[in-house]
């Protein structure tokens, strides 16, 4: 190696010394341990019972870490248990929930161009969700009885919905269909203008509930309202990066605090994330999971390993990644030499590219792509990376794609040639990346 390569390489492991991939590994093992063959992921670690909401928003995340096969058994699992007026109820009741419908939108939605027999229960399920809504409005309906309360807290903030509302947009595209993006709108409009979305001291404001509105938000581009509501958040965490539970409790949510990490990652607040990933790895359970809540008083499952724990970790740990990529863009170099002996060994490798179709898996700022490009001008490249800062740097007349290796967007065989080069190593799950890499 190079003593600049070696510069560069303790550059970036002093970088990248707070992302611990060993966090995610732990929760995929506890998602192999905890799901029904044949079904989906369970409640909780004692309540053996497949959830259909959380099984649905699992889909998207079990494809960003190259378990496609599982996404798949549980997309059709839910097929099963679709309604007949395309809803879903919770896990082991008889009533239908607008939540918990959006969330398998949510998962089917992620899985739909691989299973595009799906269209059918994603249009029920979207229906139904319509029907239910206010007409003039487009508020949603709010489940009676006990199925929100919490107790002397009154109920949960109506205003979860939202977190409906940018899967139906999705199906929107996807299908072209716009009565669903109509009724986004609207609806949208609708909680922005009457419910209280940026304030965790609201006593119902439990950090979990509290931050399905924020990242709602982000993914519907109320980037703004979103500020706001991390802010006020933001007044509660505590040096050792820890968030209550409520604002005027002492115990934390576990579930919570992933997902005020991934939301301050999503808004480049990566302090203030790094320090709640720290905390939640010190509270991660041997067997990989989280109970629902840790600390004196801990009233939301705290003897309890609950799924959706897993799953916002995972995806934390994932915005991590990708978010110390973007913040040590700049010790990356822009371009690299065609005498450098590994370009050397990628044209002596693939030869004439002109007329194929070639991926630069984890192309970094794209020095790769840039030396085939004028090599090969009739080559469509594709230059694909983890980091949004990092295709900045992309030239023109090359295609660019935001993913990770284990969750690329590209069909089967959609490449003729890839080149994944210092990338490999930075996959959490190497084996699972090598096969997605061949897959494409």
């Amino acid at each position: 190696m190079t003593t600049e390569a070696q510069t560069l390489s303790k550059t970036m492991e002093s970088q990248l010394a707070g992302v611990n991939p060993s966090m995610m590994e732990k929760c995929i093992q506890w998602i192999k341990n905890n799901y029904i063959p044949g079904e989906g992921i369970t409640i909780t670690s004692r309540q053996r019972t497949s959830y259909p909401e959380v099984t649905g928003y699992y889909i998207p995340t079990l494809l960003s870490i190259g378990e496609h096969e599982k996404a798949e058994a549980f997309a059709n699992w839910l097929t099963t248990i679709q309604k007949k007026d395309g809803s879903f109820g919770g896990g082991g009741d008889n009533a239908s929930y607008v939540f918990d419908t959006g969330q398998v939108i949510r998962g089917w939605a992620s899985i739909l161009k691989v299973k595009p027999e799906l269209e059918k229960n994603l249009r029920a399920a979207c229906d139904w969700v319509i029907a239910t809504a206010d007409p003039s409005t487009g508020r949603l309906l709010v489940p009676s009885g006990s199925a929100w309360s919490l107790g002397a807290r009154g109920a949960v903030n109506e205003a979860i919905h939202i977190y409906v509302l940018s899967p139906m947009r999705r199906v929107g595209e996807l299908l072209n269909e716009p009565k669903y993006l109509q009724f986004v709108n609207k609806s949208l409009d609708y909680y922005l203008k009457n419910t209280n979305i940026t304030d965790f001291t609201q006593p119902n404001s439990l950090s979990h509930f509290y931050s399905y509105i924020q990242e709602a938000l982000m993914e519907l581009g109320c980037e703004r309202e979103a500020k706001l509501g991390m802010a006020s958040a933001a007044r509660f965490q505590q040096p050792s990066g820890a968030v209550p539970g409520y604002s005027n409790v002492n115990w934390i949510c576990s579930t919570g605090l992933a997902q005020l990490a991934q939301v301050w990652y999503m808004l480049g607040e990566t302090k203030r994330a790094d320090a709640a990933m720290s905390f939640l790895e010190l509270i991660q359970n041997p067997s990989g999971g989280f109970f629902g809540s840790y600390g004196v008083g801990a009233e939301y499952f705290p003897s309890e390993e609950i799924s959706w724990a897993a799953k916002y970790t995972i995806e934390a740990c994932q915005r991590q990644i990708s978010a110390h990529f973007d913040q040590t863009v700049q010790i990356y170099d822009n371009s690299i030499d065609v005498s450098d002996g590994r370009v050397q060994a990628v044209i002596n490798k693939l030869g004439d590219l002109n007329g194929k179709r070639v991926l630069d898996a984890g192309c970094g700022k794209g020095r790769y792509s840039t030396i085939l490009k004028k090599l090969y001008p009739r080559a469509e490249i594709t230059a694909m990376d983890i980091s949004s800062e990092m295709l900045k740097h992309i030239p023109s007349g090359i295609n660019t794609t935001q993913a990770g290796i284990l969750a690329m967007p590209f069909e089967d065989n959609s490449f003729d040639a890839i080149i994944c080069i210092e990338a490999l190593e930075h996959v959490v799950r190497i084996d699972e990346g090598i096969q997605q890499l061949a897959r494409v």
